[in-house]
């Protein structure tokens, strides 16, 4: 009825299933690592800073007890909730090469970010508002270009009053006071 060759039929359907098996497991055996994505140039990277992004249901503890680092020590900042729904991104500091290499082998780690110098630090940009005048630091921060600003007093830093979880936050629509 069927006029093909045995043996070839059985070697091909091996093969088959040996390349499905190969596949299968080359997957759980390679070494994952989250890329580190750099968005700017080396020059602008802070040293041992990184933001990781973690999967939705990772959590940074989960991420300490994997990698064998206590991420907690090295945390400065966390954004996101660790649910099923939402992923979390956190910064941390003072981190070793050792350390990056551990935190971007967790497989919950979708990509690790540098951390990069934006601005220069608040003393330098006061100092540069003095020496050159406002206009010396315009777009490079939120300080605003005034003639009357008087850099040896500075305005007072807002006040935000914080509620309890029991008390709703107020809301005050009027704009905030003019430094």
């Amino acid at each position: 009825m069927f006029n093909y060759n045995f043996p070839t039929a059985v070697r091909l359907t091996l093969l088959f299933f040996s390349g499905i098996f190969v596949i299968m497991t080359s997957s759980y055996l390679r070494t994952y690592e989250a890329p580190l994505i750099r968005t700017r140039g080396t020059e602008d990277e802070v040293p041992g800073k990184y933001r990781v992004r973690l999967r939705a249901g990772h959590s940074v503890e989960q991420h300490s007890a994997a990698t064998g680092y206590n991420v907690a020590e090295h945390l400065y900042f966390t954004i996101g909730r660790p649910t099923y729904t939402e992923w979390v991104v956190y910064g941390v500091k003072d981190v070793t090469p050792e350390m990056l290499a551990a935190l971007r082998k967790y497989k919950g780690v979708i990509s690790v970010y540098p951390d990069y110098a934006w601005v220069p630090p608040v003393q330098a940009i006061i100092e540069t508002w003095k020496e050159e005048g406002p206009s010396a630091v315009y777009g490079k921060t939120l300080l605003h270009d005034s003639s009357d600003y008087d850099p040896s007093s500075p305005p007072e830093p807002p006040t935000y009053r914080l509620s309890s979880p029991a008390e709703p936050a107020s809301y005050d629509p009027s704009p905030p006071p003019h430094p």
